[in-house]
């Protein structure tokens, strides 16, 4: 498996009951591929149904197993993705990246990038002094 796009911590609770039932490689395909959307999964794989067109055939077999017959939320976990992306934005701002090219590169504003830069980064891994 590919390392995870986005920190895990971060995912909504649907994205980590889906990989805890059907696996990380699973989880980050539908995420991949129907992020904000709703599945309605069948209880049993067929070759129409556009779910099984991104997962394998062993893979939809579990997948089927744990939620056939359910409709599925698929988050976009947008909170993750803009923790990553502020975290990147902050590091390379830190490395003396001008903030005229941090906003093309990131298509933000000015003023979006100087907060960004006086948050404090979100990530849990950023543990406080007095912790």
């Amino acid at each position: 498996m590919n390392p995870p796009p986005l920190p895990v911590q971060y995912l909504p609770e649907g994205l980590r009951t889906i990989a805890d039932a059907c696996g990380w490689d699973v989880m980050w395909k539908l995420w991949d591929n129907f992020a904000g959307g709703r599945l309605n999964v069948p209880k049993k794989p067929s070759d129409d149904n556009p779910i099984f067109l991104v997962l394998n055939s062993a893979e939809s077999a579990v997948f089927c197993r744990e939620f056939g017959g359910e409709i599925l939320n698929i988050p976009k976990a947008d909170a993750a993705k803009r923790a990553v992306r502020d975290q990147a934005l902050r590091a390379e701002r830190s490395a003396g990246m001008e903030i005229n090219r941090l906003c093309l590169k990131y298509k933000l504003t000015y003023r979006q990038i100087q907060t960004i830069c006086r948050e404090d980064s979100p990530m849990p891994n950023n543990l406080s002094l007095f912790d």
